[in-house]
C-alpha cells in the first residue's frame, strides 16, 4: 500500500459582530438613569479543530449579550444613592456542527506520527451562563470625611460541557522487533490491520457525562472612609469581605477527606472560606510650603496597600467532573506482543464497545478533588510613588509596586510511587485488589488533588515620563513612555502546566519537605525589563478646505515594546520523583559553562562506556559518548527526587521581544453632525520575529538531533494588520 503526506487546506473565515445601545436620562436635577445593551457574536469555522474531513470540522462560537441599568439618586446635598443591575448571558464553546453525525460517535483515533484520524476527545466543550448582579453603594459626606458602603451580590446559572472522553480513545501503536513479529511494524500498519501494537492501556473510556451545573452564589460587602486630614493630606483607608461560595460542592465526592481505605468514598462537602476580608489604606499627600520647587504644589507623594482575594476558576470543576471518583474509567486492557499475538490486540477497535465501568476501590486514583479545607488565594499590594511636574508640560512618574501572593492553588501529589530495588522505576505490591504500585501510603492508588498553600513575591520599580500635547507647524503631538524593572518569584505560576512551570512540587509534602522548596524561582510570566512608548501625532491639514478633506484629520500612533527574556525549564525525559509525571521533571547540570543547547542522555554502558552519548554527535561510526563535563544538562534515568545537581525551575531565558505596532486614524466629515471614520491597525510592522516562548525541543530526550532548545523552529510572529470604519452621528 503506497502512503503519504495529506495535508488538506480550508479556508479560514473569522468573523466577530458587535452592537451597542445606551440611553441616558435625567430624570430630574436629583436623579441620572443609563440604560445599556450590548450584543456580540463571534464566529471562527476553524477554531477548535482542523479535521482531516469537514466532518471532524470544529468550530468555535460564542454569542454574548448583557442589559445593565444604573439610578443615581441625590437624596440630599451630602447624600447620595447608586443602583445597579446587570444580566449578561454567554453561550461560547466547541460545539459539534452536527451534534448527531458521525464525529458524535467515532472514537478519538491516535496513531504515533500522524495527525489525529478522527476528533479529539476534548471535544465538544463549552458553556452557557447567565449572571444576575446587584450592586448597591451609598456615599455620605459629613465634615472632612467621604464615607462610602455598599454590597455587591452576583447570581450565577450556569451549564458546563467539560472536556469528556465520553466516546472512547484507541491508540494504535508500533510493534517492536522481536521474535514473534520478525521486524518492526509501524502503528499506521497496525491502524490498517487494527492490530493494538505495544501498549498498555490502548483503548480507554470514561462513563458518565461532563455536563455539570457550576451555579454561583457570591457576596461582598465594603465601607470606606476618604478623610481629608489637611488640605495637602488624603487618606482614605476600608474594608472589605467577600465570599464566593464553594463551587464544588456541587459533585457527588469534592473533596479529599483523608489516607483511609474506604475515604476515597467519601461525599464530604469542601469547607467554604468564610474568612475573606480585605484591608486597605492609601493616602496622598500635596506638599505647599514654597512658591517654587516641589513645595509649590507641584508634587504629589502616593502610597497605598490593599488586600484582595480570589475565586476557584471554572477548569479546576470542569477537572473534577471528568475525573475519579467522580467519572469512572475502563480497566486498562494491556496490548502485547506474545506468540499468539505477535501485533499486539487484534481486532483492537471491537475492544471499545465491550468496555464497562469500574467500580472504585481503594487503589483507584483521586484526582482533581479539593482538599477539604481549601483556601481562596490572596494578595497583598503595595505601593508607593512620586510624581513630578516638570517644564515643558513634563509629568514624571516614579513608584515602587509589589505583591505578595499567598495561599495560591497547585496541584498536590500525596501518595507518589516508591522506587524499586534499582531504582530504575516503581515497586509493586500484592493486595486483595492485585498487583498495584508500591506507594508511600500502600493502602492507596494516586492521589492528586487541588489545594492552596503556595507563595509568590513580586517587586518593581516603575518609571513613567509622559508629554502633554505639543502644538508644532506638523500638527500636535503627545508622548508616553514607560519603563518596568522587576522581579517576579514563586513555587509554581498555575495550577495546571504552563510553557515552563509544572503543575506538581518538584517533591510531595509527604516526605516532610517544606512546600516548594525545590521550585522557588523565577515565575513564568517574569520579564525583568519592560518598556513601552506611545507616540500620538495628530497631523495637521492644509488651510484650503478641499486639500485638509484629503490631506488633514490624519492620526499616527506607533506604539513600541521591548522587553527582556521569558523564563523556561529543561525538562527531564525520566519521572524522576515518581510523582506520577514526566513531563516537568528536571535534569542535572553537567558542565554550566557547557553551551546551553548540548546535553546528554542515558545509554547503555555497551553503547558508551561513560552510559552518556550527546544525540547531535552521533554518526554511523561516533556513539557520541561524552561525560557530564562535556555538556549543559545531562538526563537522570533513577529515581533521584532531589540532588544539588539538579536544574533550577525557570533559571533559562529566551532572547528579547521587541514589536512596533502602529495605529492609523482618519476622520472625515460629512456633515455638521455626520462623520466618518477609518482606521487601520498594523501589529509587528517591522515584521520582527520574537522567540520568546521555547514550548518545544526543550527535553534532553528530544529526538531531532541539532533541534534541542533550537527556537528558530518556532513561528516568531508575523506581520497583520486590519482596517475598520465608523460612522458617527
Amino acid at each position: 500500500m503506497e502512503i503519504g503526506q495529506y495535508i488538506r487546506t480550508v479556508p479560514e473565515l473569522i468573523t466577530d459582530n458587535n452592537y451597542l445601545a445606551r440611553i441616558d436620562h435625567v430624570a430630574s436635577q436629583k436623579q441620572n438613569m443609563m440604560f445599556r445593551f450590548l450584543y456580540d457574536s463571534a464566529n471562527d469555522n476553524l477554531g477548535g479543530n482542523l479535521g482531516i474531513n469537514p466532518q471532524f470540522d470544529v468550530p468555535f462560537k460564542t454569542r454574548t449579550f448583557g442589559i445593565n441599568f444604573n439610578h443615581i439618586y441625590a437624596i440630599h446635598n451630602n447624600l447620595v444613592n447608586e443602583f445597579r443591575f446587570g444580566f449578561s448571558r454567554a453561550n461560547i464553546g466547541y460545539f459539534l456542527p452536527d451534534p448527531n453525525g458521525i464525529a458524535s460517535t467515532t472514537p478519538d483515533i491516535t496513531i504515533p506520527g500522524t495527525s489525529n484520524l478522527a476528533l479529539g476527545s476534548v471535544f465538544p466543550q463549552g458553556r452557557i451562563s447567565n449572571n444576575y448582579q446587584f450592586q448597591e453603594a451609598v456615599t455620605y459626606t459629613v465634615g472632612r470625611h467621604a464615607v462610602r458602603g455598599g454590597v455587591d451580590i452576583l447570581r450565577q446559572l450556569a451549564v458546563q460541557v467539560a472536556p469528556f472522553n465520553g466516546r472512547g480513545q484507541v491508540t494504535y501503536s508500533a510493534s517492536a522487533n522481536n521474535a514473534f513479529t520478525g521486524g518492526a511494524i509501524s502503528g499506521l500498519a497496525n491502524f490498517i490491520d487494527n492490530f493494538g501494537g505495544v501498549l498498555a492501556a490502548p483503548v480507554n473510556i470514561v462513563f458518565g457525562s461532563g455536563r455539570y451545573r457550576p451555579n454561583l452564589f457570591t457576596v461582598a460587602g465594603y465601607l470606606q472612609d476618604t478623610y481629608k486630614a489637611t488640605p495637602n493630606l488624603t487618606l482614605t483607608y476600608g474594608l472589605r469581605y467577600e465570599n464566593f461560595g464553594q463551587p464544588a460542592n456541587i459533585f457527588k465526592s469534592p473533596a479529599f477527606v483523608g489516607f483511609g481505605s474506604n475515604d476515597i468514598n467519601s461525599t464530604a462537602r469542601v469547607d467554604q472560606d468564610n474568612n475573606n476580608f480585605g484591608p486597605s489604606l492609601g493616602f496622598s499627600y500635596n506638599p505647599h510650603f514654597s512658591d517654587k520647587g516641589i513645595g509649590s504644589g507641584s508634587l504629589v507623594i502616593r502610597g497605598g496597600y490593599q488586600v484582595t482575594y480570589d475565586t476557584f476558576f471554572n477548569n479546576l470543576l470542569s477537572n473534577m467532573a471528568a475525573a475519579s471518583p467522580n467519572a469512572l474509567a475502563n480497566t486498562p486492557a494491556p496490548s502485547n506482543s506474545t506468540a499468539a499475538t505477535p501485533r499486539g490486540t487484534p481486532r483492537l477497535s471491537a475492544v471499545l464497545p465491550t468496555l464497562v465501568p469500574v467500580s472504585l476501590t481503594p487503589y483507584s486514583p483521586q484526582t482533581s478533588v479539593f482538599n477539604k479545607h481549601i483556601r481562596n488565594p490572596y494578595y497583598h499590594h503595595f505601593s508607593l510613588g512620586v510624581q513630578q511636574q516638570l517644564p515643558g508640560s513634563v509629568v514624571l512618574d516614579v513608584a515602587y509596586v509589589g505583591s505578595l501572593g499567598r495561599q495560591l492553588l497547585y496541584t498536590n501529589p500525596l501518595n507518589p510511587a516508591l522506587p524499586n530495588s534499582t531504582l530504575t522505576g516503581t515497586d509493586t505490591q500484592t493486595t486483595a485488589f492485585g498487583n498495584q504500585t508500591l506507594r508511600f501510603f500502600p493502602n492507596r492508588g494516586t492521589i492528586q488533588l487541588r489545594d492552596s498553600g503556595l507563595t509568590s513575591n513580586y517587586h518593581s520599580l516603575q518609571v513613567q515620563i509622559r508629554r502633554q500635547v505639543m502644538r508644532t507647524i506638523a500638527g500636535d503631538v503627545s508622548f508616553s513612555s514607560s519603563y518596568t524593572w522587576s522581579k517576579n518569584l514563586d513555587v509554581l505560576t498555575e495550577t495546571f502546566g504552563t510553557n515552563s512551570s509544572p503543575q506538581n512540587p518538584s517533591r510531595s509534602v509527604v516526605f516532610g519537605v517544606p512546600l516548594g522548596f525545590l521550585d522557588y524561582g523565577p515565575a513564568d510570566n517574569d520579564r525583568r525589563h519592560v518598556s513601552s512608548t506611545i507616540v500620538q501625532w495628530q497631523i495637521r491639514g492644509p488651510q484650503n478646505r478641499l486639500l485638509n478633506e484629503i490631506l488633514g484629520g490624519w492620526s499616527v500612533a506607533p506604539i513600541l515594546t521591548v522587553q527582556s527574556g521569558t523564563p523556561y525549564t529543561v525538562v527531564n525525559g525520566f519521572d524522576r520523583n515518581l510523582d506520577g509525571s514526566q513531563t516537568f521533571s528536571r535534569p542535572n547540570i553537567g558542565n554550566i559553562k557547557a553551551p546551553v543547547n548540548t546535553r546528554a542522555i542515558v545509554v547503555a554502558s555497551t553503547v558508551c562506556g561513560t552510559g552518556l552519548q550527546n544525540p547531535v554527535l552521533v554518526t554511523p561510526t561516533n556513539p557520541g559518548c561524552v561525560t557530564a563535563n562535556d555538556v549543559h544538562f545531562v538526563q537522570v534515568a533513577t529515581y533521584q527526587p532531589t540532588s544539588p545537581l539538579m536544574e533550577s525551575r525557570n533559571s533559562n531565558y529566551t532572547t528579547r521581544y521587541l514589536n512596533l505596532d502602529t495605529n492609523i486614524l482618519k476622520t472625515f466629515k460629512v456633515t455638521e453632525r455626520v462623520g466618518f471614520e477609518l482606521r487601520g491597525e498594523f501589529f509587528n510592522i517591522t515584521n520582527n520575529q520574537n522567540f520568546d516562548t521555547p514550548s518545544q525541543n526543550r527535553n534532553v530526550t528530544t529526538p531531532n538531533g541539532a533541534n534541542f532548545l533550537n527556537t528558530s523552529l518556532l513561528n516568531g510572529g508575523s506581520r497583520t494588520m486590519r482596517v475598520g470604519g465608523k460612522v458617527k452621528f
